[in-house]
């Protein structure tokens, strides 16, 4: 009987895991789960290239452009930094603004889960170079964000919200490349990245107009790209 109990025991664990990150989310493929082998523990190496200049963006190109520290964090599926459609966070618009993230640490540690986030903050980038963070998931905290203000601007930063390292074979992600649009956050009604502080209370949403649209293709042009690459030795 003892023996029974500890292999139903095995198989109940095993089943947990092998399930984390089944739902859908903003990865390549969709959410996790279904008949793969099991999540692990896995390393990622973030690099953040940025496309910040003033051929790319010659509209109101400022003076000092660059980024604010980067911030990556890895995540359960109940967790966000940020949303699209829905207000900032103090510690978002605190970030958004001025570049400071402690507050918003403060918010993803807070969370009523006990799986809480891993969090990686980098150094101010400038806007011809790139950084990179690596950073240590867990088969419960599989989603992936990012987010870097945008230096100077009112609250405008660029982000991944949740992407999903999680494949439908339940393997994880071993490389993949997002481009970089530029978010509002909508706590500043600031229009040029020099404006003077306006207050506003908006959701956080994609800037589809000036000053990002380049007069020379009619289009929005893009903020730089986010490579997500494991770096590990998987052992699925």
């Amino acid at each position: 009987m003892k023996n029974k109990i500890t292999g139903l025991i095995l198989a109940l664990s095993l089943a947990f895991f092998g399930c984390s990150g089944s739902d859908d989310g903003n990865g390549p493929t969709g959410g996790g789960g279904g008949g793969g082998q099991q999540v692990v523990q896995a390393t990622y190496r973030i690099t953040f290239t940025p496309n910040f200049t003033d051929q790319s963006h010659p509209t109101d190109y400022p003076a000092n452009p660059g980024f604010g520290p980067m911030m990556v964090v890895a995540h359960p599926s109940t967790v966000s930094v940020f949303r699209e459609g829905l207000s900032a966070t103090e510690g978002l618009e605190m970030y958004a603004e001025d570049g400071v993230t402690s507050q918003l640490e403060v918010e993803l540690n807070s969370v009523p889960d006990t799986d809480l986030p891993t969090i990686r903050i980098g150094s101010q980038i400038s806007a011809d170079a790139s950084d990179f963070i690596d950073i240590v998931i867990t088969p419960n905290t599989t989603r992936l964000s990012f987010i870097a203000k945008l230096s100077p601007s009112p609250d405008w930063f660029v982000g991944v919200d949740s992407f999903n390292l999680v494949n439908p074979d339940n393997t994880l992600v071993a490389e993949f490349e997002l481009t970089l649009l530029a978010y509002d956050a909508g706590t500043d009604g600031g229009t040029t990245y020099d404006s003077a502080d306006v207050e506003e209370s908006g959701a956080v949403q994609v800037v589809s107009g000036d000053p990002f649209v380049n007069p020379a293709t009619s289009s929005v042009s893009r903020f730089g790209t986010l490579h997500i690459e494991r770096t590990d030795d998987p052992v699925e």
